[in-house]
This record gives structure tokens, C-alpha cells and sequence, in this order.
């Protein structure tokens, strides 16, 4: 009877264990702990509007950069993906195309898709909805402020005529947009990058660029909130001027201080603004 157990017990350990129907078999040793029985609700998806393949991309994307999937480590297969994460096999496809695009994985023929052993530069990334919660734009304004003052301060010291006319032309169509009744967006964002354009450093000239693309809805939210008030519009033209008239003047530290004065000024009116709502 004991002899009868004893088999029984070692048929069981060498039977494999059960899955649970509708997740993939994610136990094996060359899959990393991180995605193993994944469910849909397990992973930090942000914002539900967002494309199902950019939220697989994004969650792989972390895996990598956090290590949780190591150098040479194989991902697992397009199948195992599409039940781990609940989504249709195109939809893997397209996001781990994307990650390959970016030199974060690479197919070994025959032998499915890796983790290369040494990864690429990684490119800078900001969620394109950095403007949308009130942490992540107090985020911004810090960003901008570690990069802007340095800008202003360089282009007082080394802006040509030129340039400065070209500043000044910007800060006009600022101020024009305004008097018309338009939002202003594009106007504000020609006037930092004629600043940016003058202060003769391509690599603070290409982070502005980047940066940029990210500023258009923060910039709307904080016009829509200044038109409300002469006050507050009056307040912005100040410190546009100021900082055109450091540059002007040559004056870097002036051009710094206005700089922050004026992203200091922005966040305090949308402050506000928020608490009279």
C-alpha cells in the first residue's frame, strides 16, 4: 500500500501542472517572473483612450529599460503575449515592431526575439499627456525651468542682431495674437524658440525642440486661464518683455531670473485659477 502511494506521488510530480484556461503557460524558466499569468488589470495602463498596441509597447518597453527583462533574455512567444496581456496577435505585432524599431529587441532567425545583449542609446520619451494632471505639468514647469533660464542666459551673451530682431518680431506676434482674440499657442511657442535659436548651443537648441512638442497643451491651458483676467494677461506681457529686454541688453543673469520669474508666474495664476473653480 506504501509502495502504491509512493508511485502515485512520483506520477504526480512528473505530470506537468495544470493551466489555468485562458492564460498562457508562462512558468517556463526562460520567461521572467514579471510575466507570468499577467492579467489585462495587472498592468499601470494610463488613460484608457490610449492605443492597445502603445500600452503593450509601453509595458515591454519598462520591462527592458527596468531590467526585469535582462540583456539576451528571449521574450516570450507572439502567442504567449497575446493571452498575457489579453489583446488580439496583430496588436503584439505592431507594439513589439515598435520596440524593434527602436533597437530594444531583435530577432534571432529561427529562435524568436531577444533582449540584445548590448542595448542602444535609449531615446528620450515623455507621455504626450504630460499636461494633462496637475502633478505632471508642475513636472513640466520644472523641466522648463532647468532648461529655458539657461537658454535666456546664453542667447543675452551671444545673440546677434539678427537674432535679437527676429526675438522681438515673435514677441509681437505674441502680443497681436492677443489683441486678435486668438489662443496665442504657436505665437508663444515661435517666441521661446527664437530665444532658443540665439543661444548658440545645438544641443540646448535640439532639447528645446524636443520639448516643444510636448509644450502646445500646457501653453493652451495656461492662455485659456490668462484670458480671463486683464490682470493675468497683463502679467505675461510683463515678463515676456522682461526677457526680451535682458537679451537686448545683454544681460544673462537678468534674462535667467526673468525667464523663471515668468514660468514661476504661469504656474501660480493656473494655482489660482484652480482654486476659484
Amino acid at each position: 500500500m506504501v509502495q502504491r502511494t509512493d508511485r502515485s506521488d512520483r506520477a504526480r510530480r512528473r505530470r506537468p501542472a495544470s493551466r489555468p484556461q485562458g492564460r498562457c503557460k508562462l512558468s517556463d524558466n526562460r520567461y521572467p517572473a514579471i510575466l507570468r499569468g499577467m492579467k489585462p488589470l495587472d498592468l499601470p495602463f494610463v488613460g484608457r483612450k490610449q492605443r492597445l498596441s502603445d500600452r503593450v509597447a509601453d509595458e515591454l518597453r519598462a520591462a527592458i529599460t527596468e531590467r526585469r527583462l535582462p540583456p539576451g533574455s528571449r521574450l516570450p512567444t507572439e502567442a504567449a503575449l497575446s493571452q498575457s496581456f489579453g489583446v488580439s496577435r496583430p496588436v503584439v505585432r505592431e507594439a513589439v515592431s515598435r520596440l524593434a524599431s527602436e533597437g530594444l529587441v531583435e530577432s534571432h532567425q529561427g529562435s524568436g526575439l531577444f533582449v540584445p545583449e548590448h542595448r542602444p542609446l535609449t531615446p528620450l520619451r515623455l507621455d504626450p499627456r504630460v499636461h494633462e494632471s496637475s502633478s505632471t505639468l508642475e513636472e513640466l514647469y520644472e523641466l522648463r525651468r532647468a532648461v529655458e533660464a539657461e537658454i535666456a542666459a546664453l542667447a543675452a551673451l551671444r545673440r546677434s542682431r539678427a537674432q535679437l530682431t527676429a526675438i522681438g518680431r515673435a514677441l509681437a506676434a505674441v502680443e497681436a495674437a492677443r489683441d486678435a482674440g486668438s489662443d496665442g499657442v504657436e505665437e508663444d511657442l515661435s517666441f521661446h524658440q527664437a530665444i532658443a535659436e540665439a543661444c548658440g548651443n545645438r544641443l540646448l537648441q535640439s532639447t528645446w525642440a524636443f520639448l516643444g512638442q510636448y509644450l502646445r497643451g500646457a501653453i493652451r491651458i495656461t492662455h485659456s486661464n490668462e484670458s480671463r483676467s486683464p490682470a493675468f494677461e497683463a502679467a505675461v506681457h510683463a515678463e515676456h518683455a522682461a526677457i526680451a529686454e535682458a537679451i537686448r541688453l545683454r544681460q544673462p543673469e537678468n534674462a535667467r531670473a526673468a525667464v523663471l520669474a515668468h514660468l514661476e508666474g504661469a504656474a501660480s495664476r493656473l494655482a489660482c485659477a484652480a482654486r476659484t473653480h
